[in-house]
Formats: C-alpha cells, structure tokens, sequence
C-alpha cells in the first residue's frame, strides 16, 4: 500500500456502447482527501471509486476527475423547453425594438441556432440504466489510473 503520493494517473475503459476515462490528480497531504467528480449518471458509484482509491493510497489529497459517455444515443433523449425559447425569443425582439431594428430584417435560421444555445432551451434526459453493470467497465479505469 501507498502511503502518500505526489503525481498523475489517467485510465480508460471503451466498448461499442460506453466509454469512461478517469484521471488522478494526488499531492502529497498529511491527511487522505478524496475529491471525486463525475457525471450524475454515474454519483450511485461515488462510494465504491473512493474505496477502490484507497485500497492503494492511505494518504495525500487525490482529486478524481470522471468523464463518461454512452457511445449509442438509446439511453438519451433531448427534451425542448418551448416556453423558455419563446421567453428568450420575446426579450430578442424587445432588445430589436430598442435599438430600431426592424423585425423582419432578423434572419430566423440565426435566431433559431441563437436560440438553441441558450442556457437550458434543449436539455439532454438520461435514460435508466443499471448503474452495476457499468461498474467493472469504471473499475477497470480506476485501477489504471491508481497504477
């Protein structure tokens, strides 16, 4: 077992249907702190990621940095919030109103991509998922990043 550490680790784990990369980031610390983030998909495994942790490292400050992706769309959907795209579309056309521009000089193709980046206008659903299934795939990565 580690006793303490200073470095990086990065580990992977990719298949047809998920991917996962976990990256490591410890200093040398007189106590042992655990800093895990990772996608709200994946916070039912927070636990068993800082126990895999510390089976090797008993001391120091790890920062644990946890990307995830599903590889085929079938777990999400996008969901449109209409009410807030036309909220943001009444304060476009008061802001035009405000400063003379004319309404129809206003390209709509450009105002629908506007529209679309606004904060929270289309919103990503994550489908259900058995969080243990994935479990070994984010273990594998764990593992490599600690080694």
């Amino acid at each position: 077992m580690l006793k303490s550490m200073t470095g990086f680790g990065r580990g992977e784990y990719e298949d047809a249907d998920f991917s996962v990369t976990v990256e490591m980031k410890t200093v040398n610390h007189r106590y042992n702190e655990v800093a895990i983030r990772l996608p709200r998909f994946l916070n039912p495994l927070e636990d068993k990621i800082r126990k895999t942790i510390l089976k090797t490292v008993s001391r120091g400050r790890i920062d644990v940095f946890v990307n995830a992706d599903y590889t085929t769309s079938g777990n999400c959907t996008l969901k449109v919030d209409k009410n807030l795209a036309a909220a943001y579309h009444k304060a476009l056309q008061e802001v035009g109103a405000a400063i003379g521009a004319d309404a129809a000089g206003i390209n709509a193709a450009a105002e629908i991509m506007y529209l679309s980046k606004c904060p929270d206008v289309i919103n990503v659903k994550e489908g259900f998922f058995d969080v243990e299934s994935v479990w070994p795939k984010v273990e594998q990565a764990v593992n490599q990043a600690v080694a």
